[in-house]
């Protein structure tokens, strides 16, 4: 009698850790099936000079929003010099990051949606897009050299024969 309460207690006993197994097995398969998320939020580069800032927000399943902001440190006259001249003063763009030789490329322009001079920021600047997924993951390059990040740069062209100044921002993960 005891020899069957053992053996239908060993039984229960493997049915419970087989059944534990593949419990576990099962959620560790779907987890990894379910694509990482996307890295999303803000990112600054401070310098001394200028504080410019990318970030990326989910909107629905398919559009992210793409905002670039810069406040470029100068004095309020000349901010408003560089506003005042014709044409828009900055071009911003989304840059993916991929292995030397590739290094940085551009993929899509950002548009200026606002400019301002102010005593206390200087120039500052905002540009704002929304893209799909599919643009933010578009990689023309095969592995190795494939876009790992997505970085933002923005080009100040400052007219009359200056130079162009190029700021440069934090980078985010390539995985939308």
């Amino acid at each position: 009698m005891k020899n069957s309460t053992t053996g239908s207690r060993t039984k229960r006993r493997f049915v419970r850790l087989l059944t534990i197994i593949v419990a576990a097995t099962a959620s560790m398969m779907a987890l990894m099936a379910v694509p990482a998320l996307a890295e999303t939020g803000m990112k600054c580069h401070p310098v001394p000079e200028s504080n410019v800032c990318l970030s990326f927000w989910q909107l629905d399943s398919n559009h992210y929003q793409v905002k670039i902001g810069i406040d470029f440190h100068i004095g309020l006259q000349r901010a408003q010099q560089i506003i005042d001249q014709p044409g828009d003063p900055f071009v911003a763009r989304i840059f993916g990051i991929a292995k030397e030789p590739v290094g940085k490329q551009p993929m899509f322009t950002v548009p200026m949606t606002d400019i301002g001079a102010s005593e206390e920021f200087g120039l500052g600047a905002e540009f704002i897009y929304v893209a799909t997924r599919d643009q933010l993951n578009d990689d023309p390059f095969p592995w190795p050299f494939d876009f790992r990040r997505l970085m933002g740069r923005i080009e100040l062209i400052p007219g009359q024969g200056g130079p162009t100044l190029t700021f440069e921002t934090g980078s985010f993960a390539q995985n939308f």
